[in-house]
């Protein structure tokens, strides 16, 4: 076959916008630092993100401010872990939220680690 061939529609593509749709989008943090020291972050143990982890939300936040593709957004929410917490503060005039109004939820927290956070790895082991 030489020509490209597209996907079927829905698949790997965005379909038209739907009246009234609600639009969810989930985006991760930037690099945290407990990602590369090993120490288990939770509410504790994290410490916020990285200065890769800055460059990567910096890249998003200016994406988003160019394209308009997300605002302007009716909310933001975040958990309250600090990686996460940082990556919306940098994200919120991007998708014109202000970040006062950031919606903090401990239930979003990917993990709750418990007694473990805040030690490391080895020490938890």
């Amino acid at each position: 076959m030489t020509g490209h061939v597209l996907p079927p529609e829905g698949l790997r593509t965005t379909s038209d916008p739907v009246e009234g749709a609600t639009q969810l989008v989930l985006v991760r943090h930037g690099q945290g630092a407990v990602n590369v020291t090993g120490v288990i972050g939770g509410v504790v143990g994290c410490s916020g993100l990285t200065d890769l982890g800055r460059s990567q939300v910096r890249a998003l936040s200016d994406r988003l401010a160019l394209t308009g593709e997300l605002a302007p957004s009716d909310a933001l929410y975040s958990s309250v872990l600090p990686r996460a917490k940082e990556t919306a503060r940098m994200l919120a005039s991007s998708v014109g939220i202000d970040e006062a109004a950031i919606i903090e939820d401990c239930g979003l927290c990917e993990l709750h680690p418990g007694v473990a956070d805040g030690l490391v790895w080895e020490d938890y082991v």
